[in-house]
């Protein structure tokens, strides 16, 4: 009996140094990690990006970050657009660096006061594939409606497509609700971003892809 009470002991021991242990860990032991971490989320962080008479700015993270396990979620934006009608007061958000998010407002003259807000979410190890989080930004010309960006290979069905934000405008007078991008996994190696009207300038669609392990 004493000797299985000790043996109980030693694994509730091992079983609270697992939950314990370092990201590192997860990096020398791959997926038991349902075993060990209760959760897939290493850390969340919220940021204000702030741009006065331009339309880009820069925001720091408090935390470094592994650029090929973390998403940018668009929070929205307040923009000072009073203007020329038919400018799209949205704004899209890139992670540029480990500690970096860069914030682009409306993509036109003139610059306008922005404040773009959004949440960085970083994946502990070995909860994404080798290919990780891909990130870009779709270009649709004045005369399109769509256009694509290639990636590298994934499974779909095990990939979130996540928009990181859009900028555009559309022809003076007009709506510049109809400028509003629309993202698409059209294939393991294709993204697609689309409008719904000619808008007569560029738009451009900020898009992340994220394949999980499973």
């Amino acid at each position: 009996m004493r000797k299985l009470l000790l043996v109980a002991l030693v694994l509730v021991g091992l079983s609270v140094s697992w939950r314990s242990q370092p990201p590192a860990w997860d990096q020398v032991v791959p997926p038991a990690e349902a075993f060990y971490r209760a959760s897939i989320i290493k850390s969340i962080q919220t940021g204000t990006c702030s741009a006065t008479g331009t339309n880009t700015c820069n925001a720091t993270l408090t935390t470094a970050v592994n650029s090929t396990s973390t998403i940018i979620l668009d929070n929205g934006q307040i923009t000072a657009d009073s203007s020329t009608p038919g400018i799209g007061s949205y704004s899209r958000k890139v992670l540029a660096g480990s500690t970096t998010v860069t914030g682009t407002c409306a993509n036109t003259t003139p610059a306008l006061n922005c404040t773009a807000d959004f949440t960085a979410i970083e994946f502990f190890p070995n909860v994404l594939s080798a290919t990780g989080v891909q990130r870009g930004v779709i270009t649709i010309g004045a005369a399109q409606t769509s256009n694509i960006a290639t990636i590298t290979a994934v499974v779909t069905s095990k990939t979130a497509i996540v928009s990181c934000g859009w900028t555009g405008q559309v022809s003076v007078g007009n709506n510049s609700a109809i400028n509003e991008t629309r993202l698409v996994l059209t294939n393991s190696t294709t993204v697609t971003a689309s409008i719904n009207t000619v808008p007569g300038a560029a738009t451009y669609a900020c898009w992340q892809t994220a394949e999980f392990k499973g």
